[in-house]
């Protein structure tokens, strides 16, 4: 099931399925629940750029749309905003679990990916 998923999703376009790839990503090595606007941050850094383009940051519906019902925005009492999580379960396993057990497969190189975005992010004017 996990896999149709993924096929549906990449056949969104280049652009969206990458997107929703990074989303996954940063879901998958988060070592804690990401609030929406984090996420947006994190989509929207560009390396080599001095500040945040708020062109650049996607909407909350874009988030949870390109995804294909993977991912869900939660507000919840614990949380004062709004956390961008997988769904928990998905027929035998969790989506997270999935994506741990494919992380190579989908995210080669993400670790550096999110090292080179911290980096960039931090030396903002």
């Amino acid at each position: 099931a996990y896999d149709n998923t993924m096929e549906r999703i990449n056949h969104q376009g280049k652009h969206k399925s990458a997107l929703a790839i990074c989303i996954f990503g940063w879901l998958v090595f988060a070592r804690r629940s990401l609030i929406v606007l984090e996420l947006q941050h994190a989509l929207a850094v560009e390396l080599g750029m001095t500040t945040l383009n708020s062109d650049n940051l996607c909407s909350e519906d874009l988030l949870g749309n390109v995804c294909g019902g993977l991912v869900v925005i939660d507000q919840t009492e614990r949380h004062r905003e709004p956390i961008v999580r997988f769904v928990h379960r998905y027929l035998n396993y969790t989506t997270q679990e999935y994506f741990m057990s494919q992380k190579d497969k989908f995210f080669p190189h993400f670790q550096k990916t999110i090292m080179c975005t911290c980096l960039t992010y931090l030396l903002f004017n």
